[in-house]
């Protein structure tokens, strides 16, 4: 069931009610032309409302090993076209913009789940297309996310990451 928002603006609002603060967990990577492995992950969302938008810094590191993995940072935030949109800038170069066209959904057991769909790659010519969604509880605990793709290398759509974090501090008024 969507949620009823009143406004993009309101979205962002309730995205960042949700999730400003630091997450902290792991996940696991896989796709059919890698192994699979996991990794341990620190997630950093602050509000700007100066430029009215919702930023993120991402490190992770693998397991159990402990090394440096992936970086990633960017925003949350109404895009040109009056969109929601997930923008982001990755340590291997990679760039994205995602938008949002469904908005919040109650997908029950006290859970919201948002899903942003790719719209724009540089840096990176073997990716197709990507999602992500982001899955979190009512009472802001816990954060799920999962990212798929489809690349030149592998022409179905799979899954790619599948994380849990949890609150670790809450930036929250």
């Amino acid at each position: 069931m969507t949620i009823e928002v009143n406004s993009l603006e309101h979205l962002l609002e309730l995205l960042t009610e949700q999730l400003e603060g630091r997450w902290q967990g792991s996940g696991t990577v896989q796709f059919p032309t890698m192994d699979t492995f996991a990794y341990q992950e620190s997630l950093d969302f602050v509000w700007d409302k100066e430029r009215h938008l919702l930023s993120y810094n991402q490190l992770t590191r693998l397991l159990p090993q402990n090394d440096p993995a992936h970086a990633e940072m960017g925003y949350l935030l109404i895009g040109p076209e009056g969109v929601l949109q997930w923008v982001n800038i990755q340590s291997s170069g990679r760039s994205e913009v995602l938008d949002c066209n469904d908005g919040l959904q109650d997908i029950g057991n006290g859970e919201i789940e948002i899903v942003f769909q790719s719209k724009v790659f540089t840096n990176d010519p073997k990716m197709v297309s990507s999602q992500r969604r982001l899955c979190f509880d009512i009472e802001g605990t816990y954060l799920k996310y999962q990212q798929g793709m489809r690349t030149t290398t592998h022409d179905d759509f799979c899954n790619h990451l599948d994380a849990k974090l949890e609150r670790v501090t809450s930036d929250k008024a």
